[in-house]
């Protein structure tokens, strides 16, 4: 797995790697100390996408690298 604070968390392949990246926007749940936003945190909060790992999960397991 490889992390960059505040920006994006990256899960390599455990399998044979495919040709296949997951990438999940509004996912994240951790902004860093520099975010701005027009709109109230709290309604940013509302629109992340929910249940990301217990639907994706296995994704690296299959080969496919998510971002």
């Amino acid at each position: 797995m490889y992390v960059r604070p505040g920006v994006f968390m990256r899960r390599d392949p455990a399998a044979d790697a495919a040709p296949v990246v997951f990438d999940i926007p509004r996912s994240g749940a951790e902004y860093p100390r520099s975010f701005q936003t027009a709109a109230p945190l709290a309604d940013v909060q509302k629109s992340i996408a929910m249940y990301v790992e217990e639907l994706y999960g296995d994704v690296p397991a299959a080969g496919a690298t998510w971002l």
